[in-house]
């Protein structure tokens, strides 16, 4: 295992930034194995795609290239393993990636650096971030003043680029849309996710939908399963009008019938999730689409 160390604070205060990234790198690469023919490269192209998305640590060039040659290792160790690569080498080949990022990260050398990342956070760092930034150039404190309300309202209007997503950490459509699971999101204007994530808060009735099916996204129920449940059976609904039944499809009749015999646990483990706390039971059916279907 490749000694990736323990990098700078990151940015966001209270924020795991490396378990943020690492649930994006494993949720990129489990989909990236159900396609097939899966590889060391495919392993490192989508843990990079994942960790330089906006929002993750900030590299340089260099440091970029220096984490591609650490993930080319950390990705040989992964692809000898029992192919396809099984969970657990898929969960440590991400922490280790992600870790090794955020290692090289570049915290800003003074509340003025990054100003324009500040621009979309609160008043108070944005009004401090513009007072430092033109210390240099006041020739009096009134100056200063102006000049930094000027410098202030203009980031301001500026901004980060793309548009604000409204949605709040922990909520279930951030799975459903590939998002991170917490921190302040922006997309750019063209992204459909946005589009479907304000029109779910401005129409209720279609949130309240979104997020039922969001519920039983891969992302959510693999977590909530387990591995052993996981591989036997795959929750893809409600079986009932009034929702107090969960369907659960199952590949063959020896994996119903076992997960019959497991259908307390099963029910344990819904019963946890968000919108699933009133359930009463399970109606187990036997259905391989959920299995070969690479997006479950």
């Amino acid at each position: 295992m490749v000694d990736v160390g323990r990098g700078p604070a990151a940015p966001g205060a209270g924020r795991d930034v490396v378990g943020e990234s690492t649930a994006l790198i494993v949720r990129a690469l489990k989909r990236r194995v159900d396609q097939g023919g899966f590889g060391a490269d495919d392993a490192v192209d989508e843990a990079l795609l994942q960790v330089l998305r906006p929002g993750g640590p900030r590299l340089n060039d260099a440091d970029k290239s220096a984490l591609r040659t650490t993930l080319q290792t950390l990705a040989r160790s992964l692809v000898t393993a029992t192919m396809p690569p099984q969970p657990r080498a898929i969960y440590t080949f991400a922490k280790d990636a992600a870790a090794a990022a955020w290692r090289l990260h570049h915290q800003g050398r003074s509340p003025a650096a990054n100003i324009r990342e500040r621009a979309d956070g609160n008043a108070r760092a944005l009004a401090k971030a513009a007072i430092y930034a033109e210390l240099v150039h006041a020739t009096s404190d009134e100056d200063l003043v102006r000049r930094a309300v000027t410098r202030a309202l203009g980031e301001k209007k500026r901004g980060s680029p793309g548009r604000p997503v409204p949605l709040q950490p922990g909520d279930p459509l951030r799975h459903l849309l590939d998002l991170p699971p917490t921190g302040r999101l922006r997309l750019p204007r063209g992204d459909v996710r946005g589009a479907m994530a304000r029109a779910a808060v401005e129409v209720p009735s279609l949130g309240g939908l979104l997020r039922q099916v969001a519920v039983f996204s891969r992302t959510v129920m693999e977590d909530a399963l387990g591995e052993e449940l996981w591989s036997l059976c795959r929750p893809v609904g409600f079986a009932d009008m009034r929702r107090t039944r969960i369907l659960v499809a199952t590949a063959s009749s020896v994996a119903a019938q076992e997960t019959q015999l497991r259908s307390r646990e099963l029910l344990y483990r819904l019963k946890k999730l968000d919108g699933l706390s009133t359930i009463l039971g399970i109606r187990v059916v036997v259905d391989q689409r959920p299995f070969l279907n690479a997006n479950r």
